[in-house]
């Protein structure tokens, strides 16, 4: 299993604002949900920390309709985690 911070928040904050609609990034890469909780994550407090920022930025864009949220099934409890950047 992968578990890793594919990017960082200021990367990922750049990419939002120069992706062209259409084009994806991966933002995350293991089980995001796991990943993020204190209890269960593979990550150290940090990048724990980060992942968290970056999913609730994805999240809020998404909600906006500025990205959409996409998962992709690598294995066994191993998801690749894009954001696409949405046309409007």
């Amino acid at each position: 299993m992968a578990n890793r911070l594919a990017i960082r928040r200021a990367e990922f904050e750049a990419w939002v604002l120069t992706a062209r609609p259409g084009e994806s990034i991966e933002y995350h890469r293991g089980m995001l949900g796991a990943d993020r909780d204190k209890a269960t994550s593979r990550l150290d407090g940090d990048r724990r920390k980060e992942l968290n920022a970056i999913a609730r930025c994805a999240y809020d864009l998404a909600v906006l309709g500025k990205l959409t949220l996409v998962q992709r099934r690598m294995g066994r409890e191993d998801f690749s985690y894009l954001a696409i950047r949405a046309s409007g």
